[in-house]
């Protein structure tokens, strides 16, 4: 019970601190361009990605269980990583990264839904429509790093690629799922002034 209260008031300092979400995810991205997420590295990347997503949640105000399930994912997320600096197996980092593709989407829905019932538009809420952005992407890099350490061979062809290329993927991906988006189409073709940039498919 005390614990319970503890939370509620932890949570309620923590409501709408996009600001610390977006920080996270960006520590997030920096770690897992920049190391090879094997080791001790990828343990290290597993903690903060696993925090990224609490946090997000906890700062979303989602339900009470939902953020008590994501602690215990990320706890089973990051000991999927130690275990696996541990013993060299790729395979756990693998289903270590399925966990934070499971938790950073349940974070976007709950911080989106946060920020799509906002009545006052501040900076808050910028910030957290940038963290929602980014973390679908920071979603499709897990993903990809899950495939690649799961299947035996390279997940693109026969290149083994870094992490890094698969932030640059997972962006790409996410952009051009934007911009072809549909009626962007239609709206460039209904004779609107549109600039080459946005009307080049």
């Amino acid at each position: 019970m005390l614990a319970g209260v503890r939370f509620a008031r932890f949570a309620d300092r923590m409501t709408n601190a996009f600001g610390l979400v977006l920080l996270l995810i960006l520590l997030t991205y920096v770690l897992i361009s920049v190391t090879s997420y094997r080791g001790w590295a990828g343990a290290l990347t597993s903690v903060v990605a696993a925090t990224t997503a609490t946090v997000g949640l906890t700062t979303a105000r989602a339900r009470l269980s939902v953020v008590h399930w994501a602690v215990r994912a990320a706890l089973v997320a990051v000991a999927l990583g130690i275990a696996a600096a541990a013993s060299g197996e790729q395979a756990l980092l693998g289903f270590s990264a399925l966990i934070q593709v499971l938790l950073l989407s349940a974070a976007a829905i709950a911080v989106l839904r946060a920020v799509m019932t906002e009545t006052h538009v501040g900076f808050r809420t910028i910030l957290g429509a940038i963290s929602v952005y980014l973390s679908l992407a920071l979603l499709f890099t897990y993903l990809y790093v899950a495939l690649d350490r799961l299947e035996s061979s390279p997940f693109f062809g026969t290149t083994k690629l870094g992490t890094g290329d698969f932030v640059f993927f997972s962006i790409t991906t996410l952009t051009t799922a934007i911009s072809s988006r549909p009626g962007s189409r239609a709206r460039c073709s209904r004779g609107s002034r549109c600039s080459s940039a946005r009307c080049s498919w």
